[in-house]
């Protein structure tokens, strides 16, 4: 994993106008970084596919003239999930959007258990633990957000639908989100200048997002 920004006489990363978004090679990670991008953020844009990020990144700095920095990393192995908390620490981040997880759809009892490990690895562990890492030094300096991308599948545990079996530790780790997430917010929402909020992912998803992530959401609070 490289890539993460180094002050080294390079040009100072704007306070509280830096961005960490993972899974931004494609979908919903790359719509953040487009949006952002247009806001006049500067980036750390996260996935495993560094030819998609370096081609986004291109692009981006071309269009829009923010800084964006490439990130290849695998977060749902853990040697690699550990160096970018670590690395997240110091940044000055105004914004962290988790956004990377994966869906291997099977019937839970075929399910290999490598596949089942993966999956909560990426999709619960790894926002759990950049959250960690960046949510300190926000509440230190009283400004930050932390967008967690959910599903519309985190409240599917009391639905019938033929597909729902073959997506059981998917739609489980998206709930264990959802919930990790709110109870995170209440307990630091007395910090009214930071916030960490929920989307599950629908088709009306980028419109409701792109307006959490000017920071005007629900405040955090530490307690």
């Amino acid at each position: 994993m490289s890539g993460l920004p180094r002050d080294r006489g390079e040009r100072r990363w704007r306070m509280s106008r830096l961005a960490l978004v993972t899974g931004a090679s494609s979908g919903i990670g790359e719509a953040f970084a487009e949006r952002l991008a247009e806001e006049g953020w500067d980036l750390v844009v996260v996935a495993r596919r560094r030819d998609r990020l370096e081609g986004l990144a291109s692009r981006l700095t071309g269009e829009r003239g923010v800084e964006i920095r490439v990130v290849q990393a695998d977060l749902a192995d853990s040697e690699q999930l550990q160096s970018l908390a670590r690395e997240a620490v110091v940044l000055p981040l105004g914004l962290l959007v988790n956004n990377a997880a994966l869906a291997h759809y099977a019937k839970f009892a075929e399910l290999p258990p490598a596949d089942v490990q993966e999956l909560i690895e990426l999709n619960a562990l790894a926002p759990v633990l950049l959250t960690r890492a960046v949510l300190p030094g926000m509440l230190a300096r009283g400004d930050g957000a932390v967008v967690n991308v959910a599903s519309l599948l985190a409240f599917s545990g009391s639905w019938e639908a033929p597909h729902l079996p073959q997506r059981a530790v998917y739609a489980a780790t998206k709930s264990f989100l959802v919930t990790f997430t709110q109870i995170v917010a209440r307990a630091t929402s007395s910090e009214q200048a930071c916030s960490i909020s929920n989307v599950a992912r629908s088709s009306r998803f980028l419109d409701w997002t792109t307006r959490r992530c000017r920071l005007e959401s629900e405040p955090l609070r530490r307690t």
